[in-house]
């Protein structure tokens, strides 16, 4: 996503009471968009092997490249990863995991008109978990801690200039 807005409005965040609120801000549409992969705490070396780091990004981007911006797909999907334990799970709660992976799977088929395709998507959705909670593990239990550093107050007051949005 190119700009701030373009990312909100593509994952359908962009609400009326989001844009009045970004009205306020000058040059609003300069700001570039958030990467979460771009925070400090997944600058390499991040996790305990790099083997990690290369699994838990390439994840993230087959999901991504898998869902797009597609906020109704990204929502079912979602669900779908948290109630799809790596372990042996509730009779009850697996007959909701195949109800929910059944109505993602007629979602998509809704949107490709071809059940092969659709089928293929939700095959690699369904591959995806296992390698969603493989990096759930990486994230919570192989990265390297790194101590704590305040951040430089000058170094900071000059990216917020630098930023140049102003209220």
């Amino acid at each position: 996503k190119g700009t701030f807005i373009d990312q909100h409005a593509e994952a359908g965040t962009l609400t009326q009471v989001f844009r009045d609120l970004l009205q306020s801000f000058q040059n609003i549409h300069d700001v570039k968009s958030f990467s979460p992969l771009s925070l400090d705490i997944f600058t390499s070396p991040w996790a305990v092997c790099e083997e990690d780091e290369v699994k838990f990004r390439a994840t993230m981007d087959t999901v991504g490249q898998t869902i797009r911006d597609d906020v109704k797909l990204g929502t079912l999907y979602f669900f779908l990863v948290m109630i799809s334990p790596k372990n042996k799970i509730h009779p009850e709660i697996e007959r909701l995991r195949r109800n929910l992976s059944l109505l993602i799977y007629r979602y998509i088929k809704s949107l490709t008109r071809d059940p092969v395709s659709a089928n293929h998507i939700m095959d690699h959705l369904l591959r995806l978990i296992n390698d969603l909670h493989d990096c759930a593990d990486i994230h919570r239990n192989r990265r390297i801690f790194r101590t704590f550093e305040f951040p430089d107050l000058d170094k900071l007051m000059c990216a917020m200039d630098n930023a140049s949005l102003t209220i």
